[in-house]
């Protein structure tokens, strides 16, 4: 496996086949299983849909208005925040805060399709309590998928995928992190993300700079889409190589 890899290369994506998987379950283990890992891993496709459009939503508000004006006039006309100015924001605003909220899932989503799909519910060694399925905790358990293994550890120590775990369970469980219109009268006015703090559940403190919204935005999803192509990809070869 290519150690260099990169998943914000924004070069074509791998395509990962659900109806392949679904097949493969539901030949070794039978409808009911296929139907359970099939709703898991189209739950990720879906999210990645969902995410998809409120970015674009995003986009458009914000674009269709500045696209017609100049930086200084684009600052002036969120500067003032009239109703028109104030709209535009606050949904677009909405839009990215969604964005992210939908992201957040996939992992978990992922997560039970590889428990369940490789059947690592029958094995003592490998059983994950129900309420404990996570991404990590599945990957703690596949040392005997060496290749699928290294792909989730790729995933789950992206730090692009890392600010979207801190960022939205900071805003679940302590405040919303404040997205606002930044600009001068040179620069283009554009939504920026303020800086946070989050600690995690271990105590582990750790400080968030400011990001510009649409580029986070890009790389993020472009991340998170990367890696679950590999790791779904791999996950259907393991399946249907284990019969």
């Amino acid at each position: 496996m290519n150690k260099d890899y990169d998943p914000r290369d924004y070069g074509p994506v791998p395509v990962w086949r659900l109806v392949d998987l679904e097949t493969e379950v539901r030949r070794r283990d039978g409808a009911d299983a296929a139907l359970r890992v099939g709703a898991f891993a189209r739950s990720v496709d879906d999210r990645i849909k969902f995410a998809t459009y409120h970015y674009q939503e995003a986009v458009r508000l914000l674009g269709d208005e500045l696209e017609k004006m100049n930086p200084a006039e684009g600052f002036v006309y969120f500067l003032t925040r009239d109703a028109e100015a104030w709209w535009i924001e606050s949904n677009a605003r909405a839009a990215l805060t969604a964005f992210f909220q939908c992201l957040h899932p996939i992992e978990d989503h992922l997560a039970h399709a590889i428990y369940y799909g490789l059947r690592l519910d029958n094995n003592p060694a490998t059983r994950i309590d129900e309420t404990k399925i996570y991404l990590s905790s599945v990957r703690s358990k596949l040392s005997g998928w060496p290749e699928l293994m290294e792909v989730v550890g790729h995933m789950w120590g992206d730090s692009a995928l890392q600010y979207v775990r801190s960022l939205v369970n900071h805003t679940k469980h302590r405040h919303i992190v404040p997205i606002g219109v930044h600009g001068s009268d040179t620069a283009a006015p554009g939504l920026m993300i303020s800086s946070f703090v989050h600690t995690d559940g271990k105590g582990a403190t750790t400080r968030y700079a400011e990001e510009w919204a649409l580029p986070k935005v890009r790389e993020v999803f472009y991340a998170m889409q990367r890696h679950v192509m590999r790791i779904g990809i791999r996950l259907n070869w393991d399946v249907s190589a284990r019969r």
